[in-house]
């Protein structure tokens, strides 16, 4: 997806987040056409993952670490 703006990718996340929490409440939750419940606990997860993300991205001055070793 091309030009995705924070505004759009924030919003994604937190409907993703209420999804989230909806469902570890052992509620149902809609998202689109589509209704998720605890079995689908995998897949909210990805897609929580995956708007983190972009917002990361798109947030100006934020430093990513891809990985970290410890020393000694």
């Amino acid at each position: 997806m091309a030009g995705i703006t924070i505004e759009q990718a924030n919003e994604h996340l937190a409907a993703w987040l209420a999804c989230d929490l909806a469902v570890s409440d052992s509620q149902e939750y809609r998202v689109g056409k589509r209704t998720y419940t605890k079995v689908d606990a995998i897949e909210v997860r990805k897609n929580l993952n995956y708007w983190q993300g972009w917002v990361n991205r798109l947030t100006p001055g934020r430093t990513r670490i891809r990985r970290a070793v410890p020393l000694g």
